[in-house]
C-alpha cells in the first residue's frame, strides 16, 4: 500500500457517517421540518438568511454540501451560494425553490455553480438520495483531489533534486528559496500551499534554456551586454510557458511570469493588474540568495536589496529582514557527514577534493543530495566533517492561518 487515501474508500466510510449539511431558509419553521425530517440521516445545521450561514461556514469545518432556498430578504440564494463558490469552492451546493421558473435555474447553474437543483415541496426521499449522491460527490473530489496534490508536489519536489544534482550551483539554490519563501509565508501567515511551493520551486527553470555562461556571470554579480541580459530577463517567461500546459498549473505560470515586476503601491487588492503573492514574494527571495551566494551576509544582502532601484512591496521586505535578523543568531557547527539528515543546511560550498563544487552555502539537504555526499565521502573525495548552520527555530513548526493565491 502507498498510505494514499482511496477515492473509493473514503466514499465508502463517509456513507456510514451522520454528515453535516448548512440549510439555509429565512422561516425558521421551514428549517425545523428539515432537521427533524432528516434527523436519521443527517445533521442539520440551520441558517435564517445568507449573512448567518457564511458564518457559520467561517466557523465551521467539515460542512460536505450546502441547500439554500432561492428567495430570501438581503441575500437570495443565488446571491449566497456564488458567494459560497468564491469563498469555499469544494463545498457541493444545492438550490431550494418553490419558485420552478427557467430563469431562476439559469441564473443558479451558471452564477454560483449549482449541483443540484430542487422544487419545493421536495419529497423527503427525493431530498435524502440528493443528500447522499451530494456528500459522496464531496469526499470523493476531496479524495482525488489530495491524491492528485501531492502526485503533483512530489513530481516538482524530484524535479528540484534532479536538477540540484545536475547543476549545483544554478540550481542548489532551489532549496534555500524555497525555504524563504516558506518562512515569509509563516511570518506573514500566509498558508504555504502546494502552489507556493510550486513558484519556488520552478521559478528558475526556465534558466536551462539559457548558455550556462551566462547564468554563471549572473550568478557571481557580474554585468551582462544588453543583448544576453534581454535573454536573461526572459527566463521566467520561457519557465511559464512550458509549466503553463500542465493541468492545474496556471496559476503557477502566471506567478513565475510576473516574478520581476515592479511592485506598485497604488494597486488595490483585487485588482486586475494586482502582482500575485507568490510573484511579490519570489522577487526579492531571488535576489537575496544571489546575494548570499557571492559572500554577502544576511543584513549586507537586504541593505543592498533596499538600496536598489527596484520596487518590492514592503511587507515582504519587512518579513525577509526578521527571517534574516533571526538566522543570523544561529549557530555554525561541524558534523559528521554519518550525522546528517534530510533538512541540514550545509553553512560552507563543499567541493570534492579535485575541486567539483557539490553543494552550494546556504543549501537544504534532500534525500538525494543526503545519498550523493555519502556516496562521495565514502569514496573517499570530500572529507568527513561537514559545517552546518543550526537556526534558533529549527524544529518548530508553524501553521499559518490564511491563504493567497499565487
Amino acid at each position: 500500500m502507498n498510505g494514499l487515501p482511496s477515492p473509493l474508500n473514503t466514499v465508502a466510510a463517509v456513507t456510514a457517517m451522520t454528515e453535516r449539511i448548512l440549510f439555509v431558509d429565512d422561516e425558521p419553521k421551514i428549517l425545523e421540518a428539515y432537521r427533524r425530517t432528516l434527523r436519521k440521516n443527517f445533521t442539520v445545521l440551520p441558517a435564517e438568511g445568507g449573512k448567518q450561514a457564511l458564518e457559520i461556514l467561517q466557523a465551521e469545518t467539515d460542512i460536505p454540501v450546502v441547500v439554500s432556498d432561492m428567495q430570501m430578504p438581503e441575500m437570495n440564494g443565488v446571491e449566497f451560494l456564488t458567494r459560497v463558490k468564491e469563498q469555499y469552492p469544494d463545498i457541493i451546493r444545492v438550490m431550494l425553490t418553490g419558485n420552478a421558473d427557467q430563469q431562476t435555474a439559469i441564473d443558479a447553474i451558471n452564477t454560483s455553480d449549482v449541483h443540484h437543483f430542487l422544487n419545493k415541496p421536495c419529497p423527503p426521499d427525493k431530498m435524502i438520495n440528493v443528500l447522499e449522491k451530494s456528500v459522496r460527490s464531496y469526499y470523493s473530489q476531496h479524495a482525488e483531489k489530495e491524491l492528485l496534490d501531492k502526485t503533483l508536489r512530489g513530481s516538482i519536489s524530484s524535479l528540484s533534486e534532479v536538477l540540484s544534482l545536475a547543476r549545483p550551483n544554478v540550481f542548489g539554490r532551489i532549496s534555500q528559496i524555497k525555504s524563504y519563501v516558506q518562512a515569509c509565508a509563516v511570518q506573514l501567515g500566509i498558508e504555504y500551499d502546494w502552489s507556493l511551493e510550486s513558484v519556488a520551486i520552478l521559478s528558475q527553470i526556465g534558466l536551462v534554456s539559457l548558455p550556462e555562461s551566462i547564468v554563471e556571470r549572473v550568478l557571481k554579480g557580474n554585468p551582462l551586454p544588453e543583448e544576453e541580459q534581454k535573454m536573461f530577463d526572459a527566463h521566467p517567461s520561457t519557465a511559464a510557458d512550458i509549466i503553463c500546459k500542465i493541468p492545474r498549473m496556471e496559476e503557477v505560470a502566471n506567478s513565475i511570469r510576473q516574478q520581476n515586476r515592479d511592485f506598485d503601491a497604488s494597486v488595490k487588492p483585487g485588482d486586475k493588474n494586482e502582482i500575485p503573492f507568490a510573484a511579490r514574494v519570489i522577487r526579492p527571495v531571488i535576489d537575496l540568495v544571489n546575494a548570499q551566494s557571492i559572500g554577502l551576509s544576511g543584513s549586507e544582502a537586504m541593505s543592498r536589496i533596499e538600496s536598489s532601484d527596484k520596487s518590492y512591496d514592503p511587507e515582504i521586505l519587512s518579513a525577509l529582514l526578521h527571517i534574516i535578523t533571526e538566522n543570523e543568531k544561529g549557530t555554525v557547527i561541524d558534523m559528521n557527514i554519518t550525522a546528517l539528515a534530510p533538512g541540514a543546511i550545509i553553512a560552507q560550498d563543499i567541493h570534492t577534493f579535485s575541486g567539483a563544487l557539490l553543494i552550494e552555502k546556504g543549501q537544504e539537504i534532500g534525500p538525494s543530495m543526503l545519498a550523493r555526499l555519502l556516496n562521495f565521502w565514502h569514496n573517499d573525495e570530500i572529507p568527513e566533517k561537514l559545517c552546518v548552520l543550526i537556526l534558533p527555530n529549527q524544529g518548530n513548526a508553524n501553521s499559518p492561518p490564511r491563504a493567497a493565491n499565487a
